[in-house]
């Protein structure tokens, strides 16, 4: 009895109970600690059931985020023109903001860079709330980045044709402009320099900076199906308008997967930099006055027709080669079991209606 009464006061004196000895004890061995256990004792539904909040919680976030930028974009170039034309006390700073909004290259796609410049920074932080998650850098060969760059021309063309055909049939049924329902057409009417710098080169770049790295990077952990699906449905939101909407998601879809594979920015931007600029490259030429027009109709039609049949035999012959990492998911837990906490979140939520209500205004021009 002694011995066990001197035992239990040597217990006392350090504060011990029996889990705690035992779970010390069972650190150093090196076994599973309670909390452990607990995680290795949980069932498959419970295990599905934590992931899917997890998911939740960090697709709430990026929503939220992305809700901020579609909103305070707007605000912002309203609040600058406000401004810029009613605010003029002829204080230093009504006049610098009244010379640059009606300056030519603020008015010919200046502003976007500025409103950019002014928004950004707050998504950025608002991203911070979620760590993010870099893959190893890989290379690809100039082969694979010409398949690469046919995959996402090819079916980026279908959908873009797609999305014309929507708008032509919303415009003969409701009588209005269906060249005025995608605002890429207004765009590419104004090519002065200051638009081919955004449109063929800063845009893409920012454009990739802000889904292929900010947001992909913080959805990598639960699979790369997660990942490039989320990031290219969003990419495709963030336009506003049914016919880049289509075209953009899909092309998405082939830029998230250069990214997942190879962990680098450049294949990215240099395939999303090549996409616009063949947009430039036949608007300019279209507009002269000569027999180029013709000649390029035919050229485009011949290119994009290339392309179409050259995307469809990639993906037949590549498909079966396609390997998608699980990310950080829990065995068990697939991307089924996820896919409608990524969407079904308050923040995601409210990005998709700020898009939708975008894509409304567009169709009713």
């Amino acid at each position: 009895m002694k011995g066990l009464n001197d035992e239990g006061e040597k217990m006392g004196e350090g504060n011990w109970n029996e889990s705690d000895l035992w779970q010390r004890e069972a650190e150093e061995n090196g076994l599973q600690t309670e909390p452990e256990l607990q995680n290795a004792v949980q069932s498959p539904k419970q295990i599905r059931k934590n992931c899917r909040r997890e998911v939740r919680r960090v697709c709430n976030v990026l929503g939220w985020a992305l809700a901020f930028f579609s909103v305070m974009t707007v605000l912002v170039s309203i609040l600058l023109e406000v401004a810029g034309n009613v605010w003029a006390d002829g204080g230093v700073i009504s006049t610098f903001l009244n010379r640059m909004v009606n300056a030519a290259w603020y008015e010919d796609g200046g502003s976007t860079l500025v409103i950019y410049a002014l928004v950004l920074p707050f998504v950025f932080l608002i991203l911070r709330l979620v760590p993010e998650e870099r893959a190893e850098k890989m290379k690809i060969s100039f082969l694979q980045f010409c398949m690469f760059f046919i995959l996402a021309q090819g079916f980026g063309t279908i959908f873009n044709l797609l999305g014309n055909a929507i708008n032509d049939a919303v415009a003969a049924s409701s009588g209005g402009d269906a060249s005025a329902m995608n605002p890429v057409n207004e765009m590419l009417d104004s090519l002065s320099p200051v638009m081919i710098l955004y449109v063929g080169f800063l845009g893409p770049i920012i454009e990739e900076y802000i889904f292929r790295w900010k947001l992909l990077n913080r959805l990598r952990r639960f699979g790369d199906k997660a990942a490039i699906t989320y990031t290219a449905l969003m990419f495709g939101l963030m336009h506003g308008n049914v016919t880049q909407f289509l075209y953009a998601a899909v092309i998405g879809v082939v830029l998230g997967y250069v990214a997942v594979k190879t962990g680098r920015m450049r294949y990215n931007c240099l395939l999303h930099i090549l996409i616009n600029s063949w947009s430039l490259v036949i608007a300019m030429l279209g507009t002269q006055d000569t027999l180029l027009p013709l000649f390029i109709t035919f050229l485009m039609t011949g290119f994009m027709g290339c392309t179409i049949i050259g995307a469809f035999v990639l993906l037949i012959f590549n498909f079966r080669k396609i390997r998608l990492s699980d990310g950080a998911l829990q065995e068990g837990v697939k991307f089924r079991n996820i896919c409608g906490a990524m969407y079904g979140n308050l923040g995601t939520v409210a990005f998709i209606l700020v898009s939708l209500i975008t894509m409304a205004f567009f169709l009713s021009r």
